[in-house]
């Protein structure tokens, strides 16, 4: 008997110290957090606090091809460019949908890949609009679909206060208390070859896990102050709107939004946005622009923003 008590006193002894080890690294997590999203909250880190830094009116979202496609410096005012490899249409709304929260942009330029569209949630990149996640949080209308682009499918670590700012720690120390905002990278000229117009014409269904997310863009295209403003990038001899199977996409994304006031850019095709694309040295490969291309864009955009934008 003694044995017995014995033993149950060590499995409550073991128990008691497992229990003290997890309150203690709850309670550390939570400490940690709490540390992290106050430094995220004074680092340029946040987009909020590189939108502010700025001092723009305008901002630019959207995948790599918007990123080096229209550049600041070319601008008539000014500009960000919060454009990213790997910002997929989600990731791009969720930025539009944080951006509208500050007054003082009237303008936000969504740089849409139309296959995006076909893709969804099912994109390779889905996870990586957890870059933001800490901002994300703070919006009830964005936070629930997270969960949707979860990396690994994790249930729980997500629960974790620190989770949101892992792989950002060294972005946030860099731009704490620092007045940054994104520079734009610039790219050479490098290769291109003739495109190909091989299965052009195949339909493309319209992916309808983007529903929520298209929710998000329809509200934040009703703030009455606030242009949203669809374009679809150059690429090389290739007008990628103009694909009957894109073309149809993009046509559904505007029947989706619902009447939201979108200026719908991506199916307009001038002289100056023809010889952009039919330049090789515009390029550095076939759907990335270099610093002279994307100046050309960026102030043929502008003017047709004035045009029929206003």
């Amino acid at each position: 008997m003694p044995s017995f008590i014995s033993a149950i006193k060590t499995q409550w002894r073991t128990a008691a110290t497992v229990a003290s080890l997890l309150a203690a690294l709850f309670l550390l997590d939570r400490i940690s957090g709490a540390a992290l999203t106050f430094a995220y909250n004074k680092s340029s880190a946040s987009p909020l606090v590189a939108l502010r830094a700025s001092g723009a009116a305008t901002a630019v979202v959207g995948t790599s091809t918007a990123r080096y496609a229209i550049v600041p410096t070319a601008w008539p005012s000014n500009l960000v460019n919060f454009a990213q490899d790997g910002q997929t249409f989600f990731y791009s709304i969720a930025m539009a949908r944080i951006l509208s929260s500050e007054p003082n942009v009237r303008r936000i330029i969504l740089g849409l890949d139309p296959y995006d569209l076909n893709s969804g949630l099912s994109n390779p990149s889905a996870s990586r609009v957890w870059r933001i996640a800490p901002t994300i949080n703070a919006y009830p209308d964005l936070a629930p679909l997270l969960a949707d682009t979860r990396p690994g499918g994790s249930s729980v670590l997500t629960f974790l206060a620190t989770w949101p700012y892992r792989g950002a720690i060294t972005q946030i120390i860099r731009g704490f208390g620092k007045s940054l905002v994104p520079q734009y990278a610039q790219l050479a000229a490098g290769s291109v070859v003739e495109p190909s117009t091989q299965g052009e014409f195949a339909p493309l269904a319209f992916s309808a896990s983007l529903d929520p997310y298209i929710d998000v863009l329809s509200n934040v295209a009703r703030r009455p102050d606030l242009q949203i403003i669809l374009v679809v990038t150059p690429a090389y001899k290739d007008d990628r709107a103009a694909h009957p199977a894109q073309a149809q996409l993009i046509s559904e994304l505007i029947r989706r939004l619902k009447g939201a006031p979108v200026c719908n850019l991506t199916g307009i095709d001038t002289p100056a946005l023809d010889a952009v694309r039919s330049n090789s040295a515009n390029f550095h490969d076939n759907v990335h622009l270099t610093e002279g291309g994307g100046r050309t864009y960026t102030e043929e955009l502008n003017r047709l923003i004035g045009q029929h934008c206003s």
